[in-house]
């Protein structure tokens, strides 16, 4: 789902992940997230939906394995990437700022049901 005038919320979640990315302190694309959760740098990561199967349980279990908070989010991999500033789609982005990762937590609880979250599939590990 691209975010559409129906969903201010999910605009707002995606805005806060531009301004991290736009900051520098993300890490963007499946293999980019499993590389820095291996190296401790993420405090949250945030998967587009309609990920594949595969791609998904490979992020779930990387953040389970290294205690990450790992949410999801109600807009597709295409409207993630280009939130981040990407030609093309994204299936993950990891926040690599603590308190970036609580500003986009804080606008997803802002948003509530308008962000279409599918919810915490993580743990509260390091995450803010």
């Amino acid at each position: 789902m691209s975010p559409t005038a129906s969903a201010p919320g999910l605009r707002r979640v995606l805005g806060t992940l531009g301004m991290a990315a736009g900051a520098g302190r993300t890490v963007i694309g499946t293999r980019a997230v499993c590389e820095a959760l291996k190296a401790g740098r993420v405090f949250l990561v945030v998967e587009a939906s309609g990920n594949s199967d595969n791609t998904a349980k490979r992020i779930r279990d990387r953040c389970a394995y290294y205690g990450i908070r790992l949410v999801k989010i109600g807009a597709d991999s295409a409207a993630l990437g280009a939130a981040l500033g990407r030609a093309g789609p994204a299936a993950a982005a990891g926040v690599t700022d603590r308190s970036l990762a609580a500003a986009v937590l804080a606008s997803m609880e802002r948003a509530g049901a308008d962000a279409g979250t599918a919810g915490d599939a993580g743990t509260d590990g390091k995450a803010p």
